[in-house]
């Protein structure tokens, strides 16, 4: 089943909320939970990120197989194509990806504060990658290779190659700002929807077409609930911290 909704927002923007909407909608939505819980094999983004322009639909058929709606990372990290020779906070790495792939599909940019979502991933996903200057080692298993996934695709490659530079707020703020520059300039307004932190229903369903559930708009994993979760999980951050990805 082709892709029908392509996030292209980071996470602790709301993307998990997003992911439990679009199920609640019918869709079947991929978000990194998924590659955690389910096993996924993420050399294939490891792949379409080593060799921009190879990877082609039937390849990117093959990694969302069974889904029809993508949201947070990996996805993020391509949704669109050309490389614009820049540090960007997704990857922009080749010259077809998902939003080519997929003509017909809607993309949704879930948006907030640069300051507020800086300060977010500063004590949720940024947690793992700032308490150390070491070289990391990578665990056996899939803990492994999520992180292996992150730290080679995550930030544009910033985790492999400076990521001290996690430390300067005003540069991540600004690399978050140029993403959402970005998205609104590459992609065609009709197929765009800009949604703040905190708006829910009123604003996805018109623009997919679907009838407003009367039910509130999921509001999931705050700050203090990322960390609680880590806390009951030993501190195991890979396997819980992409559990959900919001405020």
């Amino acid at each position: 089943m082709p892709l029908e909704v392509i996030g292209c927002a980071p996470g602790r923007t709301g993307t998990f909320s997003l992911h439990l909407a679009l199920n609640r909608l019918g869709y079947k939505t991929h978000h990194m939970k998924e590659v955690g819980m389910h096993g996924q094999d993420t050399t294939a983004w490891i792949k379409a990120y080593d060799h921009p322009g190879t990877f082609g639909a039937e390849g990117w058929d093959k990694v969302y197989e069974g889904y029809d709606a993508a949201v947070d990372y990996p996805t993020v990290d391509f949704y669109k194509g050309k490389n614009t020779g820049q540090v960007t906070i997704v990857s922009s790495t080749s010259s077809l990806e998902l939003m080519e792939v997929y003509p017909n599909a809607k993309l949704i940019l879930t948006i907030r504060s640069p300051e507020s979502w800086y300060k977010s991933v500063c004590n949720t996903i940024f947690k793992h990658y700032l308490g150390s200057e070491e070289e990391f080692v990578y665990p056996p298993g899939q803990r492994g290779q999520i992180l292996r996934l992150v730290t080679h695709t995550a930030m544009g490659g910033l985790l492999r190659k400076d990521r001290q530079k996690l430390k300067d707020e005003k540069y991540i703020c600004d690399l978050y700002r140029k993403h959402n520059e970005e998205v609104i300039k590459t992609v065609p307004p009709e197929r765009l929807l800009i949604m703040q932190l905190g708006e829910g229903y009123e604003k996805l369903c018109p623009f997919l077409g679907k009838p407003i559930p009367d039910e509130p708009y999921p509001n999931s994993n705050s700050t203090e609930e990322f960390q609680a979760r880590e806390v009951a999980s030993r501190g195991d951050f890979f396997m819980t911290s992409w559990q959900s990805n919001d405020s």
